[in-house]
């Protein structure tokens, strides 16, 4: 059985953790959330925080209830010959990912922003 590497989470920053508490206790509190204050947020790194402190349902009700949809996280996974690592990866860097970790076990991890 193969071993997975996960890497440890990035801090947050004090305003995506501000953000996060906002739309929190915008879902609990059943207000519906500024849409100026939504729109300065960086809604990726929002998400990923809400999603990794389980939030996400309370994150996504609050954007919803002001009128922002959502995209799903997907992945993607794509078998390839590991002697063309190097070429899959300057592919993935060409069309806008970005590499989050590479040849440092059995999977190469890659993201992109939502569009």
């Amino acid at each position: 059985m193969a071993n997975s590497i996960a890497a440890a989470p990035k801090a947050a920053d004090p305003k995506t953790a501000g953000d996060v508490i906002y739309l929190v206790s915008c879902a609990v509190n059943g207000t519906a959330a500024e849409k100026a204050r939504i729109d300065a947020m960086d809604l990726g790194q929002v998400l990923a925080f809400a999603f990794r402190h389980m939030l996400r349902a309370l994150v996504s009700s609050a954007l919803l209830k002001a009128g922002f949809g959502l995209r799903e996280y997907a992945d993607c996974d794509i078998l390839f010959d590991a002697a063309r690592a190097e070429d899959v990866r300057a592919l993935m860097e060409e069309q806008g990912y970005t590499t989050e970790q590479f040849g440092a076990g059995p999977h190469d991890i890659y993201h992109k922003a939502p569009l």
